[in-house]
């Protein structure tokens, strides 16, 4: 090192001082140490043997035989890798140390997830201590589907919710053609198993593209009057809607009458439809800001809808599930799942009865008058041919945080009016009803001109009837739609003629070719 070092120098003595030779020769005795000290380590440890590793490449068909051949070929590969292995290491492979993760009999390690097990069945368990091979398992091919134009959608959604309504209640194939193309309907009804539940209809939609057949599938659900916030049938042309607040759908078969004086003005949060083809002002000074007042939208023209001439027939039910009246009555349910009655004698004397877990109806025959009031809690349908009056708060027991998992449903059903007790009865102040009402004749707030527009007539459900009184001055009018009436109405409750979509895939599957 020392001469290579002094050659350096000689030869680069023009150019190199003597501090960077020593760090030179310094570098070159390290590097010579560093090299000596590896070859000496190599020296004194064995031979370092690695195992070699086997690969096999399998084809994967369709055919079951080239599976099982690929069964088999995974126990050769494993049993070649262990005659390599040497014998020392085999012996002490099964002592695992303590971190080192070892499998348990009951679980296979997952290969699509590092670290991860997934259970063994205990066939599989005996499977895996044995010889045989495990089985492979494909997954099974997803069906192929062909999304649906926005046209073609619109034409079949127009299409179906147009039969749905003209349909005899029963099941039926037919064809129809639309836009050049032609569909063949399977129609399917599913009438309500108990009820609360909602009529259904099944379309099963089918047509040819180019020889392969094509389906999809349209699940109609038929709406209730509960489903509305709000539906009128004949809006009163003396009545006019002012300080009133409405959240859910409204319909009216009728035009209705918007009245503004100052910032009031009501407030409709959901969609409003008419059959009629405008709204009309209380006055022809009156301005309507539809943009504040219909703010989630205004439709005009749509189809009225069909009152049934006789809401009262119901189906006959057993005498443990029915209470029936012949005469005038005032009811009031309780909170401990009972309700009382009385009636109109000088002494009258209250009976009570047990409200039982399936749905139970207050039937008022005749001329007979209901008279109700009290906390429901139970699954009620108060039914009169007459009139049906409310005498005081109408509430669920449940508390309306916890009312979107109750089972406590009440609807009030009449062939005439229901309506709303004078002042002196009900008291001054707000009145509360939580109930799905229809008054196929009209829903009446007695004494309404009584008040100074500081009470609120609060409704938490539906209220649907053939014509509307004035609830000012006496009542501001808020009516919530109860969100559970959109999957379930109150027994017994009366349904319309009209269908809307509740749920279809929207796609076109593939059923094979025409000739299938």
């Amino acid at each position: 090192m020392l001469q290579l070092a002094a050659r350096c120098l000689r030869r680069n003595s023009r150019r190199m001082a003597w501090p960077h030779a020593l760090l030179l020769s310094a570098g070159c005795h390290l590097a010579g140490f560093l090299l000596l000290s590896l070859l000496a380590w190599l020296a004194g440890h064995p031979q370092i043997r690695f195992e070699p590793l086997h690969f096999e490449l399998v084809s994967i068909s369709g055919d079951a035989q080239n599976v099982s051949d690929q069964q088999t070929s995974v126990p050769e590969v494993q049993r070649t890798h262990r005659q390599i292995v040497p014998a020392e290491r085999e012996t002490q492979s099964h002592l695992a140390a303590p971190w080192q993760a070892t499998t348990p009999d009951n679980l296979l390690q997952n290969a699509d997830v590092h670290n991860s097990f997934v259970a063994l069945p205990p066939e599989a368990r005996r499977i895996r201590h044995s010889s045989a091979p495990l089985p492979v398992a494909l997954p099974a091919p997803a069906p192929a589907t062909l999304p649906l134009a926005l046209p073609e959608r619109r034409t079949l959604e127009q299409a179906v919710l147009k039969l749905a309504a003209q349909l005899p209640r029963r099941d039926s194939t037919f064809t129809v053609t639309e836009n050049g193309k032609t569909y063949t309907m399977q129609v399917r009804h599913l009438p309500a198993k108990t009820p609360m539940d909602l009529d259904e209809i099944h379309f099963q939609i089918s047509r040819e593209e180019h020889g392969t057949a094509l389906t999809t599938g349209i699940r109609l659900r038929r709406l209730a009057f509960s489903h509305f916030a709000q539906f009128v049938d004949y809006w009163n042309p003396a009545v006019a809607l002012h300080d009133d607040e409405l959240t859910g759908r409204f319909h009216s078969n009728s035009s209705i009458i918007v009245s503004r004086s100052g910032r009031t003005q009501p407030r409709f949060r959901g969609k409003v439809t008419t059959s009629a083809f405008e709204i009309k002002a209380g006055d022809r000074y009156t301005f309507i800001d539809r943009a504040a007042v219909f703010p989630a939208g205004l439709e005009t023209g749509v189809p009225a809808l069909r009152v049934p001439k006789n809401v009262s027939q119901l189906t006959p039910l057993p005498d443990s599930l029915v209470q029936r009246f012949d005469h005038e009555v005032w009811i009031t349910f309780e909170r401990e799942k009972t309700f009382s009655w009385r009636g109109s004698d000088p002494a009258p004397a209250r009976q009570t009865r047990r409200l039982p877990r399936k749905p139970f109806l207050i039937f008022g025959e005749g001329k007979a008058t209901l008279h109700v009031q009290g906390v429901v809690h139970g699954v009620v349908l108060v039914c009169a041919r007459n009139k049906i009056v409310i005498t005081g708060n109408l509430e669920y027991a449940t508390p309306l945080a916890e009312l979107w998992r109750s089972d406590d449903y009440l609807g009030l059903l009449s062939e005439g009016n229901i309506e709303i007790a004078p002042a002196h009865i009900t008291g001054p102040g707000d009145l509360t009803i939580h109930a799905a009402l229809f008054a196929k004749g009209e829903f009446r707030v007695r004494d309404f001109v009584h008040g100074h527009g500081q009470a609120r007539l609060h409704l938490l459900g539906s209220l649907s009837a053939g014509t509307l009184s004035a609830t000012e001055p006496r009542y501001a009018t808020r009516i919530e739609f109860d969100q559970r009436f959109e999957t379930r109405r109150p027994p017994h409750f009366p349904m319309t003629d009209r269908y809307e979509i509740a749920r279809w895939d929207e796609r076109w599957r593939f059923a094979g070719t025409a000739a299938e």
